[in-house]
């Protein structure tokens, strides 16, 4: 999501600070190199004050810093301060249970890499609401968590457990409808979803202020571009973009039914040889 450099000056979450978030708690950084993404340099500052969950002011080096009866202050002196970065791809729910792993193990190591907020892009939605509860009341151990949809696929689906089977567009204003009732944020598309469907998820998802990524397969990358999509995901789906639009793309597991080996080893090589002559 775009932002303007004075959003990203609100909304920076600082490393250092990550136990200290109570609304309205004064909190002073002072010292260290201050990283700004809009010029790609660091640069060193006097202070940092954070009111609540606000950046009140970055106070240049050399300037006096005042510091507010009752503040909490940070010595940063020796190290940098960055924005909080987001991991734009996890899959909190089913990823995890795979790993035998809960959120409440997982959470604090994205805060220890410097991850303040994480984005699902899909997963079991009910099961996802309880993780995004957990990280908004715990905030000193936790990430704040972006809702994605469960996948919109084909039927059947690829992935059965976290998918939804749309294969008629006039069904995906009801869905989007479901998935904005639990706070999803982020739709996504997956390998079986044919185009008019993509189409008007893109359409009834942005006409709400949501975001459409996808997971590409009957949808060709260049058609969903075209149609409005937000992101793409997985570098096999930015390598299908950019081959040319006569290169036919890899069936999937049910087109291949039926399909005689030496024809798909055929189909695999030509698609193979095309990506390899891919000029970046």
């Amino acid at each position: 999501m775009q932002t303007t450099p004075r959003a990203n000056w609100i909304f920076w979450l600082l490393l250092l600070i990550a136990p200290l978030r109570a609304v309205e708690q004064v909190v002073v950084v002072k010292g260290g190199q201050l990283f700004d993404p809009a010029t790609g340099t660091l640069r060193p500052i006097a202070a940092v004050l954070i009111r609540g969950e606000r950046i009140e002011a970055v106070v240049s080096e050399g300037s006096a810093v005042t510091i507010p009866t009752g503040a909490t202050v940070v010595d940063a002196r020796g190290r940098y301060l960055i924005p909080g970065l987001i991991d734009a791809h996890v899959h909190l729910v089913h990823v995890l249970r795979g790993m035998q792993v809960t959120a409440d193990e997982i959470f604090p190591l994205f805060l220890a890499a410097g991850v303040t907020s994480v984005r699902d892009v899909g997963d079991e939605v009910v099961a996802e609401k309880f993780l995004m509860n957990f990280a908004a009341a715990h905030p000193a151990g936790a990430p704040r968590v972006f809702l994605g949809s469960l996948l919109v696929d084909g039927n059947p689906p690829y992935h059965q457990f976290i998918s939804w089977p749309i294969t008629d567009p006039a069904k995906v204003p009801a869905f989007v409808e479901e998935m904005s009732g639990w706070g999803v944020q982020t739709f996504k598309i997956y390998v079986g979803t044919e185009r008019p469907v993509g189409q008007a998820l893109i359409r009834e998802a942005h006409r709400r202020g949501k975001w459409v990524t996808a997971h590409l397969g009957k949808y060709r990358p260049q058609e969903a571009v075209e149609d409005g999509i937000d992101s793409i995901e997985h570098i096999a789906s930015v390598l299908d973009f950019v081959l040319p639009p006569e290169i036919p793309r890899w069936p999937t597991a049910p087109e291949r039914v039926g399909m005689p080996p030496a024809e798909q080893a055929a189909l695999q090589r030509r698609i193979g040889e095309a990506k390899l002559g891919v000029d970046f």
